[in-house]
């Protein structure tokens, strides 16, 4: 799992009346923050806390929220932040095991593609997707062979492709063979 972190800052609020925090988040998984069972109506942080505020945290599709960290937040419960303390609430993105295999006794290089970096192996790899990634996996066979077949768990998207969503743990096979009919060995 790709480890991201979502930083609520507590500190003192200059101008307020005494006591009064301040929480500012910064990340890039999605999650929210509740204030004392509220959701924060922050339209920008730094957003003013009550005193003794109490902090929650949820996250939304895609992400995992593992706990708090920092003065007075310590685990996955509530996070009550001191006035001047940074607290960080840690949440991982949700991934999923994407396994691919050559087989056959063809040669080709197999690619899978996303909006991740692309992934490329010659004899199988296996690898992390985010949830929710698409996916392509794409065959293209050395001048000596030839895409036989393209199974497992993906849509067929032509004779040398296939697609998928990454929403589950996923295996494809892809099957080279020589176009003389000879078998190459490695």
């Amino acid at each position: 799992m790709t480890r991201v972190t979502f930083t609520a800052l507590v500190v003192a609020c200059l101008g307020c009346s005494s006591g009064v925090s301040m929480v500012a988040v910064s990340g890039d998984c999605t999650g929210l923050l509740d204030a004392n069972g509220a959701r924060l109506g922050c339209s920008a942080f730094p957003c003013p806390l009550s005193p003794g505020a109490e902090l929650t945290a949820s996250s939304l599709a895609g992400c995992e929220f593992q706990g708090w960290l920092g003065s007075g937040c310590v685990g996955p419960g509530v996070c009550r932040p001191a006035p001047g303390a940074t607290a960080t609430a840690t949440f991982l993105r949700k991934q999923w095991l994407t396994t691919v295999s050559r087989l056959g006794g063809g040669l080709g290089t197999i690619s899978v593609e996303s909006l991740e970096p692309l992934k490329s192996c010659t004899d199988g790899c296996a690898f992390l997707l985010n949830v929710g990634a698409q996916a392509r996996v794409k065959a293209v066979p050395d001048l000596d062979s030839r895409v036989a077949a393209i199974e497992g768990d993906c849509t067929p998207a032509g004779a040398s492709e296939c697609l998928f969503i990454a929403d589950r743990q996923r295996t494809v096979r892809v099957s080279f063979e020589p176009v003389d009919g000879r078998r190459l060995t490695v």
